[in-house]
């Protein structure tokens, strides 16, 4: 027994050394922010490992395990410098996606769990290349996917077979589509080149690392050698997992690498700009420049902050609170369900704000988004709805203050028009006057009884004129300035980056060679005008109430009382409860959905200088997340319509047993408001 302890003491002495080197907290920092260019855009080196090492693994961190070392997790960057600086110790090590059952046992060979029952997920790229098997299905599968004939439509197994050789040309290219300084070939920077033509802006990795002297050529030598000495260095640190001082030394050796990285693609910026470049296109040339530092914090950040994970986690402890609220703390999970939900909803407008940071572009680019801003809209509306009673007389008060300040004020209020006819006539002032409510009730005046009646009425009445005649003077400049800005940004302001391409014109457009524009241009432009009259008057009036219902939400409250409000609150919970699962239900489809990449990728060409379309996509996209809401709405009323408690008619049937006449049971009460709340939501 004392040999069986001594052995194993012995064997964590050796062992546990090695893998506590291995898994030491490394500074990743530095090359997680450093650029690369893939995709038709700038990135940080982090956005391009995480995308590889999911496509080749399968996960963003892989439980793996190094030749000689223990098992752990990796991180996207730290396996992507490994795949890098020392691709020998990974031939043999299981790191390829591949556990469909089918596709080990008789294309690989391999077995399905190991010694201890653990289903096995993974093969490595050296058993791969040995299964024999396995290529021969590929092969065929390639040659009926390419020869003419009916359209190919691959098997479940198939599939698996052409994601596990995607993954591995992508592990076997990643020196060659790892980028990191732009390239100095013209052919590389012109924007209609042909399509035969696959160069790329930037450099590879492989030939800025182990090119030859005069390779690339036209890259200053000096600097260019300074990036190769900083990686040689860095990657014999990475790869001495005995040195003590590995962590520091490895930080201080990634931070040379990048200055010297940085240092290069500064250099270059001036040569790149006097290439003999056909149609030279500066947009493209500023696109494909070395970015400034700092340009990838913020994608960075976004990686690591994940904010669409914590949008359904918590969208979902809000469907939970909701839940709840059917039951005795009906009233306390509510409210701290809306608080929850409208958390949820921050992620995801903080999600959409970065990505819109990050690309430069609206979102809603691609399916992803879609299904995200759906899920948005459909929270959005759900506690809209809920909260109306709440939160709409104050937001009609902020609306009538943030009006332009006519003398002559209508909406069935007293103006000071009406209190000056008053006083002159001597016929009194309706009691009305006296309630802070619309004044158009049709009462007849009341007599006057006393001048002091008379003057405190007229006081009164005028009172409640001026203050809101006030409220809409000290507004007006702020309302004068929005309207000057949304001139601004529709008609003078450049939406379209490096394009002299406005919103809207203010004269029509005409042909190429015209004097005159067409009949289409002429109705395009009558069209524009009243879009930029309308947004002129509204948009502005709109963002001053909402700043307005700040103190108009709590004062009609305070004024007219809390209570029946909140019951009509509680009637409507279902908005809510609905929303919030809905919410729940698209965030959680789009965020681990194989169909729905969560990349960033850019926008379309379609949308990128058109903005109607982009509105109209937005708009469509909105109208996806009403129709969801009614949807949820819907499956609650058939659920009441399945199991609920029908009445009984108020009316008895004919005596006569006319079955013209008799009466059927009637639904539950529940569904009759549940068809009210799904119209809304139509």
């Amino acid at each position: 027994m004392m040999n069986r302890l001594s052995i194993f003491f012995t064997f964590l002495l050796i062992i546990l050394p090695l893998s506590a080197a291995d898994a030491a907290e490394l500074d990743w920092s530095t090359w997680r922010h450093m650029p690369t260019f893939d995709r038709g855009r700038a990135m940080p080196v982090d956005t391009f490992a995480r995308s590889a090492v999911e496509e080749i693994c399968g996960n963003t961190r892989p439980e793996l395990s190094l030749v000689d070392l223990q098992p752990r997790r990796f991180s996207a960057a730290e396996l992507l410098f490994s795949w890098l600086v020392e691709p020998q110790r990974w031939e043999r090590v299981p790191f390829l996606r591949a556990e469909h059952e089918q596709l080990r046992t008789e294309l690989l060979g391999l077995p399905i769990v190991d010694s201890n029952g653990r289903r096995l997920k993974y093969v490595s790229p050296r058993q791969l290349e040995n299964a024999v098997n396995f290529r021969r299905r590929l092969g065929e599968i390639r040659r009926r996917a390419t020869s003419g004939g009916k359209t190919f439509r691959p098997s479940v197994l198939e599939k698996k077979i052409g994601r596990l050789a995607a993954a591995y040309q992508q592990y076997r290219l990643l020196a060659v589509t790892l980028r990191l300084v732009p390239t100095l070939d013209p052919a590389a920077l012109v924007s209609d080149r042909d399509e035969s033509n696959h160069t790329q802006p930037w450099l590879d990795f492989n030939t800025l690392i182990h090119g030859e002297r005069d390779e690339p050529a036209g890259y200053p030598w000096q600097p260019l050698e300074r990036v190769r000495g900083a990686f040689e260095h860095a990657k014999d640190i990475y790869t001495n997992r005995d040195n003590p001082k590995r962590t520091e030394e490895f930080a201080a050796a990634m931070d040379r690498f990048a200055a010297a990285v940085r240092t290069l693609g500064e250099r270059i910026e001036p040569i790149r700009r006097k290439l003999p470049i056909r149609d030279k296109d500066d947009t493209l040339i500023a696109l494909t420049a070395y970015p400034p530092s700092g340009a990838t914090d913020l994608e960075v950040q976004y990686n690591s902050s994940d904010p669409f994970l914590w949008a359904w986690v918590i969208s979902l402890l809000a469907t939970s609170c909701f839940c709840l609220s059917f039951g005795a703390m009906r009233k306390p999970m509510f409210w701290l369900g809306v608080l929850v939900l409208a958390t949820a909803q921050g992620f995801i407008v903080y999600g959409f704000a970065m990505r819109v940071a990050i690309t430069g572009w609206a979102p809603v680019a691609n399916m992803f988004e879609t299904v995200v801003f759906t899920a948005l809209v459909a929270a959005v509306l759900g506690l809209w709805f809920a909260l109306l009673p709440l939160i709409w007389p104050g937001l009609s008060a902020g609306w009538r203050m943030a009006a332009v300040p006519f003398p002559n004020y209508s909406n069935g209020r007293w103006t000071l028009k009406t209190v000056s006819k008053l006083r002159n006539s001597g016929t009194g002032v309706p009691p009305v006057a006296e309630n802070p409510q619309f004044c158009n009730t049709g009462e007849t005046p009341v007599p006057l009884t006393s001048i002091r009646l008379t003057f405190i009425r007229l006081t009164l009445t005028s009172l409640r004129v001026l203050k809101p005649l006030l409220v809409r003077w000290l507004v007006l400049p702020l309302r004068l300035a929005l309207t000057v800005g949304v001139f601004y940004l529709m008609v003078i302001a450049d939406y379209s980056s490096g394009e002299d391409i406005t919103v809207i014109s203010l004269l029509p457009k005409t042909a190429v060679g015209s004097s005159a524009p067409t009949a289409n241009a002429l109705l395009s432009w009558s069209v524009g005008m009243c879009v930029l009259a309308s947004s002129m008057l509204y948009v502005p009036r709109a963002i001053v109430a909402v700043l307005l219902s700040s103190c108009t939400i709590p004062y009609t409250l305070a004024l007219h009382g809390i209570g029946h409000p909140l019951e009509q609150t509680y009637s409507r919970k279902l908005f809510a409860a609905v929303g919030s699962a809905v919410a729940f239900c698209a965030a959680i489809l789009a965020y681990y959905s194989p169909i729905f990449h969560n990349d960033i990728s850019p926008l379309m060409p379609v949308l990128r200088n058109n903005f109607w379309l982009m509105m109209h996509v937005l708009s469509i996209t909105a109208s996806y997340g009403a129709a969801a809401l009614a949807w949820g709405l819907g499956n609650i009323a058939l659920g009441y319509y399945l199991f609920g408690r029908y009445r009984n008619p108020n009316v008895p049937s004919d005596p006569a047993g006319d079955s013209a006449t008799a009466l059927h049971r009637r639904p539950p009460v529940a569904c009759a408001t549940l068809a009210g709340f799904e119209y809304k939501a139509i």
